[in-house]
């Protein structure tokens, strides 16, 4: 089982929460890895803080993103062409892992040779793993993984993952016109590529994911946030619509534009720019039909309108909207929230405990 693993962080202005990471690393049950830190431009006095954190294990290398564009997808796609590995883990510089996760991926590649990937349970945390009972995203669902994440409920994040590489490179690694969704994105490519993936749903999580008061990119809204966003929709679009979807595929993406629609609307202030240039993109893309234009023009109209006025005749009108608008836009009842699902308490207690005991091998 001695199968060098490739783990690829991506970091931007955050040393000391990159420091936990690679602590998380090097208290690895599995020694024959190597980490591949690119930093994504950060400020000088914070990059000589990383050189001097990467410098501390001869496992770690640090690269620099030099290139255009800015990004994760860069910063991950210059780390697998660097990569010495036969399996791969991408992890956020903020994400932390349980001492047996890489001796636990790595067994289950090495047992089920045909499989591309391996997934993983995933837990969030505030301040230290385990101290929440709260799943990234259930791993089982009575729709296929696919359809989550056609659907916007994907169901484990890049983390998740380990990776064959040469499966990777064959679909091309991290899409770089995205800043946001690039995961979901690379884990639908997989999907509608016809790659082998395998659930490890009864194992334990074995990566957590912070979720604490930090600004990220992703959870600050910003007109840069908003135009990822939509990118990310119509990149979705281009992919399955390119001919590496179906016809199927392709309606079902479509709900997408009203989910960020009701976003737009709901949580963001001075919104008509961005409603106008994502209804263009969907009328563009789709051809809908010219009554279910008006109906959503009409929606996010209203929604300007009301939400700081009169938001009992916003939610109203969105009752009527729901009640007209094509099914295919309507969510299945399968469909959960992220960070909604748990383990039961005596697999949680099985966590915490194991988390209390597990020591770094000498």
């Amino acid at each position: 089982m001695d199968h060098l693993v490739s783990v690829l962080i991506p970091h931007y202005d955050r040393a000391a929460l990159l420091a936990k990471t690679l602590q998380s690393l090097v208290n690895q049950r599995y020694s024959n890895w190597e980490a591949l830190v690119v930093d994504d431009g950060s400020a000088t006095e914070i990059r000589d803080e990383v050189q001097q954190i990467t410098g501390r294990d001869s496992r770690v290398r640090l690269l620099h993103r030099t290139a255009e564009p800015k990004g994760p997808s860069k910063c991950r796609n210059l780390a697998l062409e660097n990569s010495r590995g036969e399996f791969v883990v991408f992890l956020d510089s903020d994400d932390l892992l349980a001492p047996w996760c890489l001796e636990d991926r790595v067994r289950q590649l090495s047992a089920h040779p045909q499989t591309d990937f391996a997934v993983f349970p995933a837990m969030v945390f505030r301040s230290q793993p385990g101290d929440q009972n709260v799943l990234w995203n259930n791993l089982d669902s009575n729709l296929a993984d696919v359809d989550r994440f056609l659907r916007g409920t994907p169901p484990w994040c890049i983390a998740s993952t380990i990776w064959r590489i040469e499966a990777l490179r064959r679909i091309g690694g991290l899409n770089e016109r995205l800043r946001y969704g690039e995961d979901a994105e690379l884990h639908l490519r997989a999907l509608v590529a016809g790659l082998a993936g395998r659930h490890v749903s009864n194992a334990l999580p074995d990566v957590f994911i912070r979720r604490d008061e930090t600004k990220r990119f992703t959870n600050v809204i910003s007109d840069e946030l908003l135009a990822a966003k939509r990118n990310y929709i119509g990149e979705g679009f281009q992919l399955l619509r390119s001919g590496h979807g179906n016809p199927e595929q392709v309606v079902a993406w479509e709900r997408r534009y009203f989910e960020e629609l009701e976003f737009l609307i709901y949580n963001v202030n001075d919104n008509g720019l961005s409603i106008q240039q994502l209804l263009a993109d969907w009328v563009n893309n789709y051809r809908p039909s010219a009554f279910t234009r008006w109906l959503f023009g009409t929606y996010g109209a209203i929604g300007r309108l009301t939400r700081r006025r009169a938001y009992l005749v916003l939610r109203v009108f969105r009752r009527v909207v729901l009640g007209l608008m094509p099914t295919r836009f309507h969510a299945p009842a399968e469909d959960r929230g992220f960070e909604t699902a748990s383990l039961p308490p005596e697999q949680f207690e099985t966590l915490q405990e194991r988390l209390g005991k597990s020591q770094p091998r000498s």
